[in-house]
Order: C-alpha cells, then sequence, then structure tokens
C-alpha cells in the first residue's frame, strides 16, 4: 500500500505525464465509405484519363476497376492540409485493401502515396493534375511491376504512379498485395527528422524502415493528399478499399517538458518537506 503522503506527489506527476504524453494524436483525414457517395465527403476522383474504369462505392466498399488492359488507374482525395512543422512530428497514412482478378505479368503492382498536391486539387474524373505535387509513394510489386518507397520530386510526377516523372528511391523490396478475398491494412509512416524524413511501411506482419536524409525542400513536410491505384495488365480486376484514415501525432512542445520537469522538482520539494515532518 502507498503511503498517503506519497499519493498528492504521485496524483501530480502522473498528471503531468498525461499532459506531455503524446495523446494529441488526431485523425486529419478519414473515410470508411459509408455514404455510398464517392464525389463528397471526402471526393474521390480518378487521375488523368483512364479508359474503361469501374468505381463503385457501397456497404462501406470503394471499389475501383478496369475493364481494359495495360493502363493505370488511380483515385486521389484531399484535405486542408497538414505540415510536419517540428523534428519528431509524425503522420500515418493506413487504409485496408484487397485485390481480386488477374494481375498478368504484373502481379501485385499497387501503389499508394501521400503528398502535397501544390494547389492542383481534383474536382472531377479524369483530370490531369499532379504534374507539380511533392511527397512519398509506397509501390508493391513483383514480376516486373515496380517496388518499393520512392519520393515524388515534383517536377512532372504523379503522385501515387511510381513508374513516371521524377521520382527517387528510398527503399525496394516491398512485399506485393497478393489476389485474395481478404481485407489487408497497409500503412505508411512518415516523421520528420533533423536531416529530413523516416518512413516506416508495414503490412501487419512485414516493417520497413528507412531514413530519406535528401528531402529537396519544405514542401515534402506538408501533406494534403492520398492517392491509391494500380496497373493493370488484364480484365476484370478490382482493389476494394474498406477504410482509410491519415493520422497526425506532433511532438509535444519543449514548454510542456519543462513544465513536467518544475512538476517533478515540486512533488520532491513536497515529499521530503513531508519526509522531515
Amino acid at each position: 500500500m502507498i503511503p498517503r503522503i506519497y499519493l498528492l506527489p504521485l496524483s501530480l506527476l502522473a498528471s503531468g505525464v498525461v499532459a506531455v504524453a503524446p495523446a494529441s494524436a488526431t485523425i486529419v483525414f478519414a473515410d470508411d465509405f459509408a455514404d455510398n457517395d464517392r464525389t463528397t465527403d471526402p471526393a474521390w476522383f480518378t487521375i488523368g484519363s483512364p479508359a474503361a474504369v469501374v468505381i463503385n462505392q457501397e456497404d462501406g466498399v470503394l471499389s475501383l476497376g478496369r475493364t481494359q488492359s495495360n493502363s493505370h488507374t488511380y483515385l486521389a482525395s484531399n484535405w486542408s492540409g497538414t505540415a510536419l512543422g517540428d523534428v519528431g512530428d509524425e503522420l500515418a497514412f493506413s487504409f485496408t485493401v484487397k485485390l481480386t482478378g488477374d494481375q498478368g505479368n504484373r502481379p501485385n503492382e499497387i501503389m499508394f502515396g501521400i503528398g502535397n498536391n501544390n494547389g492542383t486539387v481534383p474536382t472531377a474524373d479524369n483530370q490531369n493534375v499532379f504534374v507539380d505535387d511533392f511527397g512519398y509513394i509506397a509501390a508493391l510489386g513483383t514480376s516486373g511491376g515496380a517496388s518499393g518507397l520512392l519520393r515524388d520530386a515534383g517536377t512532372e510526377g504523379f503522385l501515387g504512379r511510381a513508374g513516371s516523372g521524377d521520382h527517387t528511391d528510398v527503399a525496394s523490396g516491398l512485399p506485393g498485395l497478393a489476389i485474395t478475398d481478404t481485407f489487408q491494412t497497409y500503412t505508411l509512416t512518415l516523421t520528420r527528422t533533423a536531416g529530413g524524413m523516416d518512413l516506416a511501411f508495414t503490412d501487419g506482419s512485414t516493417l520497413v524502415e528507412v531514413s530519406d536524409n535528401s528531402v529537396p525542400n519544405n514542401d515534402f513536410y506538408t501533406f494534403n493528399t492520398v492517392t491509391f491505384g494500380y496497373y493493370n495488365r488484364n480484365t476484370e480486376n478490382f482493389l476494394d478499399v474498406s477504410s482509410i484514415d491519415v493520422t497526425y501525432s506532433p511532438i509535444p512542445e519543449p514548454s510542456a517538458y519543462a513544465a513536467l520537469f518544475g512538476l517533478g522538482a515540486l512533488i520532491a520539494f513536497l515529499l521530503r518537506r513531508r519526509m522531515r515532518r
């Protein structure tokens, strides 16, 4: 049993720890696709001019399909924006997805991206946007498909399409998304560092971590767009997404640690005073 003389100081310390713990994580973007309307709150639009695209949103699933082979298919959505302003700030992009169909000689070539659209926001299907975007792409591919974590350099980029534009490889060898009837969750976490960005990719069983220490400018620390899609080599392929969210976790301000230090000093003083009594 804890003596009563320690209860108040310990409770003060506990409250101080809670105050500076990284419990301020907030969801800055999310969609569970429950409203059966992909064009509002938030809106999802196709990028470029894909042919023979089939898009359906109902019963909590957004399905992106294609009936024409040998072309890319992408969807994008955006929010007001989140900046990783301090070293240690973190952004985690997660979505739950499954792939059905036959990818031919490009199995599992799925891409998803998160970045800064630099003002080119899609407002309808088949718009040629993201020509000056910045961000990161996770490409899951095997057998000739692109694979790895890439930085979209923002000169002729296509956020989400790893096979074109001005991209820099940050890491290679991500596991592919299997043709399956089971949903799987993927997460790409970005953490600002003193020299750039730390990236961590996981599919629940595999973890790939890498540091990008060559971030060109501050545009790469602001995020307002997410994309996902795939490269189709055959017909009747569908990418089904059941949920998606982006979570921002800022590092506690130095003033918060200073407050905790001051609280610890006060507790130590109170303990010494009570022990003398």
